[in-house]
């Protein structure tokens, strides 16, 4: 079983690891090139979890498919099928296998539930996932999350994950993928501020959104989360006029949290570069420099974003 996103935790392999020990088979996981001169398999499997990792995959199971027979699946390949099929004739599994998708065992990350009714264009949740909640009473522990959107389940499946949570004894609990604004309220934090959170995670993508990331701030200072390092808000940049993505980064400031930039990068990318909209009056290097502004937490220092730049040119020179 080959982990293609090489220096990042997988939780797919393992669960596939998992599963196929415990149906007879004897695995080794890897997240190195196969050796060509050690290839006795019957079965290798490949995932990936970012789409930039993809020409990695495909160019290792071309190196594996006359050797034995291939299983692909994971995020990446989900969102880039075709792709895949046009590399190695393999069409990949796409979206959660359901064999494993449960599968018992020790992990650092898991899932309580699949799917978001949101929809948001940018996000590749809707097409790996789908828009319609499903719950797994039963998910395996661990001390993270990656729930698309837990806020949309139902409340007795919250209260379900917060008791299990809560059993296991976590010093620190990290819901990853964070709260959705327009489903939280009074009830949301009452139930979850029994957790022992890590962060209040939320995000603030769109000026669509500003209503309903200001109201969830501020419930959370009303109560009593005061500290803005206990805020993290992600901040998709680029997608937007960048007097629009500079205003939301500085709002979140403002309202109390911490923002953490993201660059929009298209859902079936090869390269990790991210979009340039010059329209939006964007550049690539405006983009890197806005990103180290403030996801190196310069602006602590009073320095302006304007300044900042002006500053890291004259030094670049």
């Amino acid at each position: 079983i080959y982990n293609c996103s090489t220096s990042h935790y997988n939780h797919g392999t393992q669960a596939l690891v998992n599963y196929l020990r415990r149906t007879g088979w004897e695995v080794e996981h890897s997240t190195k090139e196969p050796n060509l001169f050690d290839l006795a398999a019957d079965l290798y499997c490949f995932s990936a979890i970012f789409t930039w990792d993809l020409p990695r995959l495909t160019a290792w199971v071309n190196l594996v498919q006359t050797h034995g027979q291939v299983w692909i699946g994971g995020p990446a390949p989900s969102a880039n099928p075709r792709y895949i099929l046009a590399q190695t004739g393999i069409a990949p599994h796409i979206g959660p296998d359901f064999r494993f998708e449960q599968e018992p065992g020790n992990y650092k990350i898991s899932r309580s539930s699949r799917g978001c009714p949101v929809g948001c264009s940018f996000c590749i949740v809707p097409k790996i996932d789908g828009t319609k909640m499903l719950e797994y009473p039963d998910f395996p522990l661990a001390p993270a999350l990656l729930d698309d959107n837990i806020t949309a389940t139902s409340v007795g499946h919250q209260e379900q994950v917060i008791e299990r949570l809560l059993g296991a004894n976590y010093r620190a609990v990290d819901l990853n993928s964070g709260f959705e604004p327009s489903y939280f309220d009074q009830a949301v934090f009452d139930r979850f501020k029994r957790l022992p959170l890590k962060f209040w995670r939320l995000a603030f993508d769109e000026m669509r959104e500003e209503k309903q990331v200001r109201t969830m701030m501020r419930l959370l200072r009303e109560n009593g989360v005061r500290n803005p390092r206990n805020i993290r808000v992600y901040c998709l940049i680029g997608n937007e006029p960048f007097e629009e993505c500079y205003y939301r980064a500085r709002q979140i400031i403002q309202w109390g949290g911490e923002p953490h930039v993201q660059a929009l990068i298209p859902l079936n990318a090869l390269e990790k570069e991210p979009v340039v909209q010059k329209r939006f009056s964007w550049t690539k290097q405006r983009l890197i420099d806005f990103g180290r502004y403030y996801n190196r937490w310069l602006w602590r220092s009073g320095l302006s974003f304007a300044d900042y730049r002006a500053d890291y040119q004259r030094i670049s020179r």
